[in-house]
């Protein structure tokens, strides 16, 4: 029979200076108090909302309205989906689209979607906010009615 095994008490680990004790296991908490700023020294400000670069959520003055592929309904395939990103104007026109994925592929699918899209036309609220090389990312969903 073995000898039961002790072991030595440790004293306790004091957290490092700036994270909180008691936090869990693996996570750090910062100490949240601020910074003092140097006597006559300013606090940078942000100069402005940044430019939009990348839209995801689009809002459309004229939507897409992409035809379902006639190959992909002589072949039975019944749905596709296909991942654009496109090039915006200040004025909402959308082109020069590239297919960043499409399923399946060789049904049609890519081709209609960026047809559809580069003949649709976004409402920009604030073109100022449109960086000069905006892209519009979206996803164009298709599925043959029953």
């Amino acid at each position: 029979m073995a000898a039961p095994v002790q072991s030595e008490q440790q004293p306790p680990i004091s957290p490092p200076q700036g994270f909180a004790a008691g936090s869990a296991p693996g996570v750090q908490l910062r100490d949240p108090a601020p910074t003092p700023i140097p006597a006559g020294q300013a606090l940078p400000l942000p100069s402005g909302p940044r430019p939009i670069s990348v839209i995801t959520v689009p809002s459309w003055a004229r939507s897409p309205q992409p035809e379902f592929p006639a190959i992909a309904a002589a072949n039975g395939v019944g749905r596709g989906r296909v991942t654009l990103r496109c090039s915006v104007a200040h004025s909402g026109a959308v082109s020069a689209c590239t297919i960043l994925e499409e399923t399946p592929v060789g049904q049609g699918f890519g081709e209609s979607a960026i047809s559809a899209t580069e003949l649709a036309r976004l409402q920009i609220q604030h073109p100022d906010l449109l960086a000069p090389d905006a892209k519009l990312q979206l996803t164009v969903r298709f599925e043959l009615a029953d």
